[in-house]
Parts: C-alpha cells; structure tokens; sequence
C-alpha cells in the first residue's frame, strides 16, 4: 500500500529555519479509467431473469479508483496506493512535483514550459506541455489537472510531503520522522537550470525542518530512557546535517 507515514553519547547539530511555514494539502484521489467487457457467451445459457444486465456497447466501465500517492522523499515517484508505480522520474513527474509544492499548487503554463522545455521555442514548449497535461489527465483523471492559461493541481492528489509537514503541524514528531524518508528528490528529473535551483532550495528547507524536529524528537526519547530509538534517528540526523 502506501507507505505509512503512518547510552552512548548522542550529539545533534540542526541548521536555523528559514521561516518558511509549510503548505499542507491531504486528501485522497480516485481517477476512472479502463474498459472491460463482462458480458460471456456463456450468459445466453442462463434464464432471462438471471442474466446481468447487458451492458451498452462503446461506453467505458469505471473501474476501482486508482488513488495514487506522490513520493518525493527520499523517492521519486507517483505510485498508487497499492504499491504499483505509475510514474517514474520524469517531466511529467516533474510538472506533479512543482505544482505539489506550490501554495496554491497552481502555476502558468508559461513558467511550467520555461522550468521543463527551456530548450525549445516557445510555441513547441507549450505544445509539449499540453502533451504532457493531456496524459496525466489520462492517467490521474480529467480534473486532477485543471486550468488554461494557469494549472492547478486538484488537492486530492496526496504526497509524503504533505504528511510529513501535517505531522508537524499537528505536534506528530514520531510520525512527521517516519514519513521523510530521504532528501527532497533524490533522483535528477530533466528540467531546466531554474527548476535544478528550485529542487535544491526545497530540498534544503525540508531537510533543515526533519534535522529541527528530530532532534526535538530524540530529545524527547532520551528523556523516556528509550535509548534504542533514539540513537538511529540521530545518527539519521547527523548524516542529514553533513
């Protein structure tokens, strides 16, 4: 499914904080898709009454929402809440992931061709963007993606940063420490120079918040003698401050 987010001497060394308060969006998803044709040869053996109802040809069934779940923590990646990925490190991941972390998790397509097809013209950037739009709508559903001249990202579409951040908000340290799992996007994505500064910059941000707060949370650990967790999560600390 997806992931839960559900005495030697011990030193710690956090960063300051950049004072920037987190954005939380935390809600499921569920998209349609698929088209299955129940209806078997077999069915014309069965009496009137008993068949199923026939269903009306050339319109699609709804299948089970997908429910997919963004990784951005130590991952890369758009999986669904069973554990299938559907996304891997990609441009397309990459429009996710930025509109994911913005405040309103909206942008104009203009700074979304800039960040991701730099590279092309102008007309051929937009071009390749709507592609791009039009597949993840295929994939997440129609209104995951919604907006002409800006985009926006539907608050359905959960991520462990989102959880992560809600933790902290909610004074959760335990669970916010389960739920970062590793750097903000470990695994490069293809974009321009301008999206590379901005991952670095979130990336910093986020680890300064888990180096701050966990330190609180083996503070907290230590003073209920619980030694055998506490040592880990600061050894994590360390190698996050380094």
């Amino acid at each position: 499914g997806a992931p839960g987010c559900g005495g030697a001497a011990i030193s710690f060394q956090a960063d300051g904080s950049r004072g920037e308060g987190p954005h939380l969006n935390v809600a499921p998803q569920g998209v349609v898709g698929g088209d299955v044709d129940g209806t078997h040869d077999l069915m014309q053996d069965l009496p009137t009454a008993e068949r199923p109802p026939r269903r009306p040809r050339g319109r699609p069934r709804r299948m089970a929402p997908v429910r997919p779940f963004l990784r951005m923590l130590g991952h890369a990646a758009l999986h669904t809440a069973e554990g299938n990925l559907l996304l891997g490190p990609s441009r397309a991941l990459g429009v996710l992931v930025f509109l994911a972390c913005q405040p309103r998790r909206a942008a104009s397509r203009t700074v979304l061709a800039g960040l991701f097809w730099e590279s092309l013209d102008p007309v051929a950037a937009q071009h390749a963007l709507s592609q791009t739009i039009w597949r993840l709508r295929q994939l997440l559903g129609r209104h995951t993606l919604e907006g002409r001249r800006e985009v926006q990202l539907a608050p359905a579409l959960e991520s462990d940063r989102d959880r992560f951040l809600a933790a902290i908000a909610e004074g959760a340290y335990a669970r916010a420490v389960q739920c970062y799992e590793g750097p903000f996007l470990p695994v490069a994505i293809k974009g321009s120079e301008a999206f590379d500064r901005w991952a670095a910059e979130e990336r910093i941000r986020l680890r300064t918040i888990f180096v701050r707060v966990g330190t609180q949370h083996v503070r907290s650990l230590i003073q209920e003698t619980r030694f055998d967790d506490a040592e880990p999560l600061a050894r994590r600390i360390d190698l996050e401050s380094a």
